[in-house]
């Protein structure tokens, strides 16, 4: 599936009502497709992320809103003129709608806490300047996904916030299961 879809349901779906800034929205999209890769082990878009300062950042995102703020906000108005939100099937928007819910009460200040924990991230900007064009992983943000979601689950502090919910990426839990035990130290 092509980003700029997932971009343009996500403005109209939590645009609505809701302040949306280029910045969230770049988020939601890094989320969307960390979560996709943990339960569904293939990504839910084309489309990496550069390990920027200000968070994990989609090129193609950012030069869509090229010449604005971060913080500016996202409308209705900058969803593309043939876009059509049934061009997405069930289980897509099924998907974008559990992110969005997860993370709906979070600001860019949460969104900041949340990031600055984020191993697939920092790992990516290690030893960057302010300027880093690096990507992050997708086999990094899968793994933390898992790990962040099985947290979730046994009660353990970290985590989402969202409905316990059953997907399929049981493939992967003896492997995240190690990973995490590589980032913890000893």
């Amino acid at each position: 599936m092509d980003i700029q879809r997932v971009c343009d349901y996500i403005i109209r779906v939590e645009g609505a009502g809701k302040t949306l800034t280029v910045l969230k929205l770049q988020r939601l999209l890094y989320f969307a497709q960390g979560w996709h890769l943990a339960f569904y082990g293939d990504p839910f878009f084309e489309g990496r992320f550069q390990a920027w300062a200000q968070g994990p950042i989609n090129r193609k995102i950012y030069d869509r809103f090229a010449g604005r703020p971060l913080d500016s906000e996202v409308t209705a108005a900058d969803v593309s003129k043939d876009f059509d939100v049934t061009s997405l099937s069930q289980q897509e928007s099924n998907h974008i709608h559990s992110v969005l819910e997860a993370y709906e009460r979070c600001e860019d200040t949460s969104f900041n806490e949340i990031i600055n924990k984020d191993a697939p991230w920092l790992e990516a900007r290690s030893r960057c300047l302010e300027h880093c064009q690096r990507e992050v992983e997708e086999d990094n943000m899968r793994r933390f996904c898992v790990v962040q979601y099985l947290l979730k689950q046994f009660g353990t502090k970290g985590g989402l916030s969202a409905k316990p919910q059953t997907y399929p990426f049981l493939a992967v839990l003896g492997e995240a299961c190690e990973w995490t035990q590589a980032l913890i130290p000893v």
